[in-house]
């Protein structure tokens, strides 16, 4: 059996509105981030589709343990007008750096500064539903985004996803 290849895809990036805490919850801290606009590119930067506004990321954090369990959706359009709707889910490990500015708190200092990772990453599957003929494909792919954080002084900046189908 062979192993599975990553081959790059696409990169998305998405600006969120600053987050909306909902509060400490049995299974973590919740937060609701809106996503405000992000582009789709492809890995040679030709532009796929723009990410539209109204999306969002109902995040559970454990604070304790600097991760945080994303649960998003989010819809994009493409250049001839097809929708494409995506189902984004994993697990974020984060820095103290990060998660403070998901507290709404960036540029803050708790304790010694230390916990979590060196540099916040996370692992997330996106699944897509689209009309689109010339991105069919993507309605039965597996796809794998390794995700990056832009960390500002107002908070997340934003969220770049490099984004791999995952195939045989």
């Amino acid at each position: 059996m062979s192993l599975p290849t990553l081959t790059h895809v696409f990169t998305m990036s998405i600006t969120p509105k600053p987050p909306l805490n909902t509060g400490a919850t049995p299974r973590g801290k919740a937060n609701w981030f809106e996503i405000t606009s992000g582009e789709i590119a492809a890995p040679n930067g030709e532009h796929i589709a723009d990410v539209l506004s109204g999306g969002g990321d109902y995040l559970t954090r454990y604070v304790d343990d600097n991760v945080a369990e994303v649960d998003m959706r989010l819809i994009a359009r493409d250049s001839a007008g097809d929708l494409l709707r995506f189902t984004v889910s994993g697990y974020d490990y984060l820095d103290q750096a990060t998660m403070l500015a998901l507290d709404g708190r960036a540029g803050e200092h708790v304790g010694d500064g230390t916990g979590g990772v060196a540099e916040p990453f996370g692992f997330e599957i996106l699944k897509c539903n689209t009309g689109s003929e010339g991105l069919r494909w993507l309605n039965f792919a597996t796809l794998l985004a390794r995700v990056k954080f832009v960390v500002g002084d107002e908070g997340i900046e934003s969220v770049v996803y490099t984004v791999f189908d995952v195939s045989n």
